[in-house]
């Protein structure tokens, strides 16, 4: 099943799927299927269907979904990633390795010694960037990534882990196996000021280190992750 190509479609999957728009554009000029050839649709929320091409024109795609895909690539923790705004390239390859992983969901942040104030329209390139990496590292859902929002707004369920330069727990000793959902955050180049630090650990998340060494930001994102969802593999 891994070998067929993937794809994520909008709205449910229903017995005939048509699919249009940059997809249709994908399968039918860059990949250049054909009516028969076969691949897996999925709907972004877990479901995924084998289907063939019942028709393939330049700007639509027509399937036949034929029976449920096996898809087991789903991390059982659910982690939410806190993540303060990086300047160009870097935001969008922390947001492509941070959906390889297995993120769950990603809260873009605005923080006092960020230097990225993004506009609406970046949003929705990582949101594309994240569905390209989901197809690619074949998994059943697209991380959702919201839009920006300030500190003092974040709210979290389960376990929330700050990630600091200086202090805290290691950050795998805060973990237990019961922690089903966790958040964790990572500041700006700049570091977390004070004032922010001090309001997170108030609301109750737990300050951790990732080591000795100081990482860039978008390190200690994919540092985090890998160590949390690491230890179900």
């Amino acid at each position: 099943m891994s070998q067929l190509p993937r794809f994520f479609v909008a709205g449910p999957i229903e017995e005939i799927v048509r699919i249009e728009g940059p997809v249709a554009h994908q399968i039918s000029r860059v990949l250049r299927l054909r009516s028969g050839d076969r691949i897996v649709v999925l709907d972004g929320r877990g479901a995924a269907w084998e289907a063939a091409l019942s028709e393939v024109r330049n700007g639509a795609v027509v399937v036949r979904c034929e029976r449920p895909a096996a898809c087991a690539t789903e991390p059982s923790r659910a982690v939410t990633l806190f993540a303060a705004v990086l300047k160009g390239d870097r935001q969008e390859w922390m947001v492509q390795k941070a959906v390889e992983l297995g993120v769950a969901r990603i809260q873009p942040i605005l923080t006092a010694h960020g230097v990225a104030r993004p506009g609406a329209d970046k949003a929705e390139r990582w949101r594309r960037i994240a569905q390209e990496a989901a197809e690619q590292c074949e998994r059943a859902i697209v991380p959702p990534i919201a839009d920006p929002i300030p500190v003092s707004a974040t709210r979290w369920p389960g376990l929330a882990l700050i990630c600091t330069e200086r202090g805290g727990m290691p950050l795998k000793a805060a973990i237990t196996s019961t922690d089903e959902a966790l958040a964790v955050f990572i500041g700006p180049e700049g570091g977390w000021e004070a004032a922010e630090l001090a309001l997170l650990l108030e609301k109750g998340a737990i300050a951790a280190s990732l080591g000795p060494r100081i990482l860039r930001a978008e390190t200690a994102a994919l540092a985090a992750l890998a160590m949390i969802l690491g230890q179900e593999s």
